[in-house]
């Protein structure tokens, strides 16, 4: 019985965390994006519009696209990689995992590492993602947003 009272009041506390907008869960805000305007000196308050940019969505209705699909940013990884020399030298390989943001006018920001593999094949794999030309944004409601995405770059022989 004491059971069966402590899943039902488990279950009501829940119960608002579930019923929250999906809106809401959906986006992220990036703290670190989010940079007062500054003006001959003067600090001022971040604008709607600044703050509309510093919202990075995890889920949306259209993923962000490189430009021409898939088959596209494969071809461009191809053409832009190059093995480090001392890599190849030192028979290093291995798949390197970077996360972007593509923003809503489609530029590539906020590149990092979240899987390295060595230090020369973690700055190759980012080197050619800084290259990159403006991806389409992904899209929530119709509308351009900004979003994150997970590339992985494989380096072997």
């Amino acid at each position: 019985m004491k059971r069966l009272a402590l899943l039902g009041i488990c279950t009501l506390l829940c119960f608002p965390i579930f019923s929250q907008g999906e809106k809401e869960a959906e986006q992220v805000t990036n703290e670190n994006t989010k940079q007062p305007t500054t003006s001959a000196g003067s600090n001022q308050t971040v604008n709607e519009d600044e703050e509309e940019y510093a919202t990075i969505f995890v889920k949306v209705e259209k993923k962000a696209e490189f430009p021409g699909g898939t088959a596209e940013l494969i071809s461009f990884l191809k053409t832009n990689l190059q093995y480090p020399p001392e890599a190849i030298k030192e028979k290093i390989q291995g798949k390197v995992f970077l996360e972007f943001v593509i923003q809503k006018n489609g530029e590539v920001t906020d590149i990092r590492v979240i899987r390295a593999v060595h230090p020369l094949l973690d700055a190759e794999a980012v080197r050619v993602v800084k290259m990159m030309p403006k991806w389409k944004p992904a899209e929530v409601n119709g509308k351009a947003v900004s979003s994150r995405f997970t590339l992985p770059i494989s380096f072997g022989f």
